[in-house]
């Protein structure tokens, strides 16, 4: 399928990769949502790495453009597994197959969703200079692994990931080179594992910042280092500015930044705990939105975790900030699917209102939660020194001027808004935020403020007065049967105790699906009171209880480190890891 683009010149283009399976569809659901919710100037295409025999262009129509390619997760001449490879590759097939009249090309990952609109005219993008979003740990781009592998022009290598942005002639010249460079990195781990035998060796370990790499192979991200390489082989300089993404789950203040920044684009890629709730997109690898549309089906997003932010008077507020742009970003996804069900499922619920009911995604406050933040979403000077530029600084050093003085080398988006006064009184009103602001109303539902108020009460622990139980008694899930039995008060519980939400989310699911997670009979199994770390585990050694050493326990069992770093998670994670192989014991 080749897809046309039609826009005026001077307009960009969003593409993002992906594959042909139920895990990516939901995922460009957000995606397409999202970059018409925020008015993202330009069109979008889906470039999706799938083989002949499973493309179906009238079904993916129903949820973007999409533009079809070979795949490259085993590439087709020396035989390696590695699905990045399609990033590289899908860019090259479509601007091969596909008159891309637009200026500018917005590549990003299937894993992100927009906020606001990416302008990259304001952003400094022109031949020879890109944008990207700030990767810190490509450590190889410093500690000598560029220099082993002979790339020209080493000192301008981006750390950069997730997010390009180029002038579309940059692109279509540095895609060929992007796979070029993947394929060698891949192919030549040797130039940053030590090995004897070799001549061409590295004389030492040199770290990738791939966490969780074995030694003598290729990194996961190898294919952020061959755009680095390819990047800096052919000269282009890259703009990194600090408001351009923001990582789910991430609580970040860029250093010497006055103002906090609002992202214009949110990443979830990684799995986060964010005010006692768990979300990990892995989890949803068999959400089939396409095939089995109705009943729909949500992502679980703790409805108490606003409140929770926001009755938080000790949470400094670049953390308030970051849970509440984690929270709001899984409410869209879950508003995105809304969306799409109601066109797929409500001509069949048409006459069933408890059917048309169960279409709307589960109870979240969205941009009502930050819509005072908006007001911090401004054209600023992130760096002290910014007075000292004139146009000619400006022009001279377009990544320090671009990134981090925006406001005095007038590179102001017409997005960005708000001044000094304005700014000044949000920081005011977010320091005793202290409650909450009305749930979203979404299509046919009634005005949620009574809700709102509470789940308030619910999370102040008020539900025990006979009151509060009887008013709140959806939020307080005090409502008993004739058996002295909790009730599941979600229609979707039944598909969150199937991804495993019992464990994961505990506190939410013991409040809203008791029944689907059996809270009403005996607990789920934990490690409390065992006199070992775990029965014949590696590197256990007797203990007096099964404890967890940090509070990050958790979150790395959420990631699969109880298997994958079995010793030292047995011993210093002991309860966490003990759990969470109960949980999937009684799972299977």
């Amino acid at each position: 399928m080749v897809v046309i683009a039609l826009c005026a010149l001077g307009s960009v283009h969003t593409v993002f990769s992906t594959e042909c399976s139920p895990y990516f569809d939901w995922q460009s659901i957000g995606v397409a949502h999202t970059h018409k919710l925020v008015g993202q100037p330009g069109p979008i295409t889906r470039l999706s790495a799938c083989p002949e025999e499973k493309r179906n262009a009238e079904r993916d129509a129903q949820i973007i453009a999409t533009h079809y390619h070979p795949t490259w997760e085993v590439h087709p001449t020396n035989n390696d597994t590695y699905s990045a490879y399609n990033m590289p590759a899908s860019v090259i097939h479509w601007m091969e197959h596909t008159t891309v009249r637009e200026e500018y090309v917005l590549y990003m990952d299937g894993d992100m969703t927009f906020r606001r609109p990416v302008d990259p005219a304001a952003l400094g993008v022109r031949k020879g200079v890109a944008v990207g979003a700030r990767y810190e740990y490509l450590y190889g781009l410093t500690n000598g692994i560029i220099q082993n592998f002979g790339v020209p022009n080493a000192e301008l290598a981006p750390h950069v990931g997730g997010i390009y942005i180029l002038h579309a002639d940059d692109f279509r010249a540095l895609a060929p080179r992007w796979l070029h460079w993947t394929e060698r990195f891949r192919k030549e781990p040797f130039r940053y594992w030590a090995d004897a035998s070799n001549p061409e060796a590295s004389a030492e370990d040199l770290a990738t910042g791939d966490l969780y790499v074995a030694r003598g192979r290729a990194p996961w991200i190898s294919a952020m280092y061959g755009y680095a390489f390819a990047a800096a082989e052919l000269g282009i300089v890259h703009v990194l500015p600090d408001d351009l993404m923001f990582y789910a789950g991430g609580h970040w203040l860029p250093v010497g930044a006055p103002t906090l920044p609002m992202p214009m684009i949110v990443h979830y890629g990684l799995p986060l705990v964010e005010s006692g709730h768990a979300f990990d997109k892995q989890w949803y690898r068999e959400l089939d939105v396409l095939d089995q549309p109705c009943p729909p089906r949500y992502l679980l997003v703790g409805r108490l975790s606003v409140l929770a932010v926001l009755a938080n008077g000790s949470l400094p507020l670049v953390d308030k900030a970051g849970a509440l742009i984690t929270i709001e970003t899984l409410c869209t996804l879950n508003e995105a699917l809304g969306a799409f069900y109601a066109q797929q499922c409500a001509p069949r619920a048409a006459a069933d209102q408890d059917a048309l009911a169960r279409l709307l995604p589960p109870d979240c406050p969205l941009r009502e939660a930050t819509a005072a933040l908006s007001s911090l979403e401004v054209c600023r000077d992130s760096a002290r020194d910014c007075a000292r530029h004139d146009a000619t600084s400006c022009a001279a050093e377009p990544e320090h001027a671009r990134a981090l003085c925006r406001r005095s080398c007038r590179a102001c988006s017409t997005h960005d808004r708000g001044d000094a006064r304005t700014r000044q009184a949000v920081l005011d009103q977010l320091a005793r935020w202290d409650a909450l602001p009305r749930a979203r109303i979404g299509p046919a539902a009634a005005d949620l403020a009574g809700a709102a108020e509470c789940e308030l009460v619910a999370a102040r622990g008020q539900c025990a007065s006979h009151d509060s139980a009887t008013r709140c008694a959806r939020s307080c899930n005090s409502a008993l049967g004739k058996s002295g039995r909790r009730h599941n008060d979600s229609p979707h519980c039944a598909t969150w105790a199937k991804t495993g939400q019992c464990w994961h989310n505990r506190p939410q699911m013991e409040r809203h699906c008791p029944e689907s997670c059996t809270f009403n009979a005996d607990p789920l199994p934990t490690a409390e009171g065992t006199s070992t770390c775990e029965a014949g585990a590696a590197g256990c050694g007797e203990r007096a209880t099964c404890a967890d050493e940090t509070t990050s326990c958790r979150s790395w069992a959420l990631r699969g480190e109880c298997d994958a770093n079995e010793a030292f998670m047995a011993v210093g994670c002991c309860k966490a890891c003990a759990e969470w192989r109960a949980h999937q014991g009684q799972a299977a």
